[in-house]
C-alpha cells in the first residue's frame, strides 16, 4: 500500500525524536519516516542505528548512502561504495523499510566522460536490482543533478531511457525539485514513465539552487497552482507512487505547515 511519508532531512539527520512525534501526530494519514541509510557527519550511523525500535511500528522508507556509485572497478573507492551498499541493505532489516532509493551518482565529471558515467551508472544500478530482488527487496532510482553544479548526467529523455535498460523489478523515484532546476516536462515525464515510478520526492526550490522547499513555499519558482497540477498527474499516472515530503531543515518546519501540506497532498492524491 502507497502512503505519505517525512524525510528526516527536515530535522537535519539529527532530531529523530522531533520527527517521529511529528509523525504520529498526524495519524489518520499514516504518515511514515525516509530515513537516510548514510551520510558525511560523524557519530551517523550510530545514531541512526539507536532509532530502529523508535520507528518499529511506523511505516519506514530509506534514502540509500550519499556516495558515488559510479567508481573504477578494483578501485578502493568501489569497495567503500560496496561496503555502503552491504551497510544499507542491513538497515533495510532492521527498520523493515518497504523501499530504498539509489541516486544515479552524486558527483560532477568531465563533459568527454558523460557517456562512461551513464554507462557505468546503469552497470551498477544492474547489479543492484538483481541482488536486491533475490533478497526480497525494492529499490528504485532518482533523477539528480542540476546546472549550477555542472553535475547533470541524465537529461530527460536519457533518465527515462535508463529504465528500458534497467530491470523491471527496479522502479524510479522523481524527484520534483530536481526536475525543475532542470525545466524538465513534468506532465510528459509522469506520463511516460507512468507506473514504472514508485516514489516521488516532493519539493521545490528557486530555480537555481537544489533548496529543498516545502511544495507550497511562496519563495518557490512553482505556484501553489502548478504544484497541485502536478500532483493531480501523478495521482493520474502512477497513483500507487509513494509521496515523500523531503524538505530541508529550518524555520519553515513546523508542525502544523506539514500537516497544512499532508492534508493537501492526501486530497489531491487521495492518499
Amino acid at each position: 500500500m502507497s502512503g505519505i511519508y517525512l524525510s528526516a532531512y527536515c530535522v537535519d539527520f539529527r532530531d529523530y525524536a522531533w520527527l517521529e512525534g511529528a509523525i504520529r501526530s498526524f495519524g489518520q494519514y499514516g504518515v511514515g519516516a525516509e530515513l537516510a541509510a548514510g551520510y558525511e557527519r560523524e557519530g551517523f550511523d550510530a545514531l541512526l542505528e539507536a532509532q530502529a525500535g523508535r520507528f518499529r511500528d511506523l511505516p519506514v522508507t530509506l534514502h540509500a548512502p550519499f556516495i558515488e556509485w559510479c567508481t573504477v572497478p578494483g578501485s578502493k573507492e568501489e569497495k567503500r561504495a560496496q561496503a555502503e551498499f552491504e551497510k544499507a541493505c542491513r538497515l533495510y532489516g532492521d527498520f523493515h523499510a518497504s523501499s530504498i532509493v539509489f541516486h544515479t551518482h552524486e558527483g560532477s565529471f568531465e563533459e568527454g566522460k558523460k557517456e562512461e558515467k551513464r554507462r557505468r551508472s546503469a552497470e551498477v544500478l544492474r547489479e543492484f536490482a538483481g541482488r536486491m530482488d533475490r533478497a526480497g527487496m525494492r529499490a528504485t532510482v532518482e533523477n539528480v543533478g542540476y546546472p549550477a553544479l555542472n553535475n547533470v548526467l541524465f537529461n530527460e529523455e536519457e533518465f527515462v531511457g535508463l529504465f528500458a535498460v534497467l530491470p523491471p523489478q527496479m522502479g524510479c523515484l522523481v524527484d520534483i525539485g530536481h526536475a525543475l532546476l532542470n525545466g524538465w516536462d513534468m506532465e510528459n515525464l509522469i506520463r511516460t514513465l507512468g507506473t514504472r515510478i514508485w516514489g516521488y520526492h516532493l519539493n521545490q526550490n528557486d530555480g537555481r539552487k537544489d533548496l529543498h522547499f516545502p511544495i507550497y513555499d511562496p519563495r518557490g519558482i512553482c505556484s501553489p497552482g502548478r504544484m497541485d497540477e502536478i500532483l493531480k498527474t501523478i495521482a493520474r499516472c502512477s497513483p500507487e507512487a509513494d509521496l515523500i515530503l523531503e524538505y530541508a531543515p529550518g524555520p519553515k518546519i513546523s508542525r502544523e505547515g506539514l500537516l497544512a501540506d499532508i492534508r493537501r497532498v492526501s486530497r489531491i492524491c487521495g492518499k
